[in-house]
């Protein structure tokens, strides 16, 4: 079933909406929100109208997919004005700075951009207030002075529970953390949380990975060449024995770096040791991107170049990416909710920290 979210967190003072199609989420513009929220309005479309805690949900059904694709083209063709808009103000800029009447050229292009009124597509940060009063003024109420978020990971409020929270990542998709599955991981915590704090990753994280990985270890090499708990690359036209690996140690303060032996990896703690300090690698190489460093061990380093060229949007984009393009949910579906604050030290000790939200609203709205 299909069906358009809007919900309003009163707490933290954010809007946002979501297309779900066939149960993911696509993140709406709420310039486009706007629109579609007075549409459906008009349209009288059915809905559901809950509260959970501070969020106040708003779940039109049977919407049709036409205005989504609609949506998506007023997107791109907003983002290729923009560009061309930029592209037309470096030239003129360019034009101030070698003519020699510059001091009338100047003013003429200040004029030109100061008359620009068009808005940015990502151009976010308004306000909103919630209004208990009647739902036919929905629309009004809570467009007028709406807050913009666009991005999967737009910044929030440091958080109460941890101060050292810099982003969030909402995701809706099975809760696997009490599956056989992860139960059967747990079993490795102690190996794996040594090795974690070793190369500064939260141990919750590299459990969940080995859990999707391979979930127990093995001495057998699978059909894609990979061995072992974490599922270390060993045969292929690229893999990882005899290269050199080169990760923080938190425990010496100093990089340390190993040559990475096939006999090894057959051995536990060693397959361990070299699965931390691949995604230490991958964490330091995405900039500490948690998200983008969990899909990089899957993916490899495309996934960053994916992330530098569509910045906050690359997870709409993981269709052009080799391996699980839905690697990052399969990981974050194996953490507890008690752990969904996911953090990893660099090699200045600065912890940078991600909360995992995964909606499971669908079972909570229809109960």
């Amino acid at each position: 079933m299909e069906y358009v979210e809007f919900t309003f967190n009163q707490k933290i003072n954010q809007l946002t909406c979501k297309w779900y199609l066939k149960n993911k989420p696509r993140l709406i513009h709420l310039n486009d929100a706007k629109t579609l929220f007075r549409e459906l309005t008009r349209t009288q479309a059915p809905y559901k109208i809950r509260e959970i805690g501070d969020k106040q949900i708003i779940r039109y059904y049977n919407v049709n997919r036409v205005l989504y694709y609609q949506i998506e083209r007023n997107r791109k063709n907003a983002q290729s004005k923009v560009s061309r808009q930029n592209k037309f103000k470096r030239q003129v800029l360019a034009l101030t700075s070698s003519l020699a009447a510059a001091i009338t050229i100047f003013t003429l292009s200040n004029k030109i951009l100061a008359s620009d009124k068009d808005v940015k597509v990502n151009d976010l940060k308004k306000t909103y207030s919630i209004s208990n009063q009647d739902e036919s003024l929905l629309a009004d109420n809570y467009f007028s002075n709406a807050i913009y978020y666009y991005e999967p990971f737009a910044e929030q409020p440091l958080s109460q529970e941890n101060d050292t929270v810099t982003d969030t990542f909402d995701f809706t998709y099975e809760d696997r953390s009490l599956s056989d599955r992860a139960e059967t991981t747990r079993q490795y915590t102690e190996v794996i949380t040594k090795y974690a704090k070793m190369y500064g990753i939260d141990p919750n994280l590299m459990i969940a990975i080995a859990t999707q990985e391979n979930t127990i270890h093995s001495e057998e090499i699978n059909n894609s060449g990979a061995l072992g708990l974490f599922q270390i690359q060993v045969e292929g036209s690229w893999n990882w024995v005899g290269k050199d690996l080169t990760a923080y140690n938190h425990e010496t303060n100093n990089y340390e770096t190993i040559n990475v032996s096939l006999e090894n990896l057959y051995n536990l703690n060693y397959n361990v040791k070299v699965g931390c300090m691949i995604m230490a690698n991958y964490l330091q190489y995405c900039d500490y991107n948690i998200p983008v460093a969990v899909q990089a061990y899957n993916s490899g380093t495309k996934t960053k170049d994916l992330y530098d060229e569509y910045q906050d949007n690359w997870l709409y984009y993981r269709e052009e990416l080799p391996g699980d393009t839905e690697y990052l949910e399969h990981v974050f579906s194996f953490i507890k909710k008690d752990n969904s604050l996911i953090t990893v030290t660099t090699p200045e000790n600065n912890d940078k920290t991600i909360k995992i939200n995964n909606n499971q609203l669908a079972n909570q709205l229809d109960r």
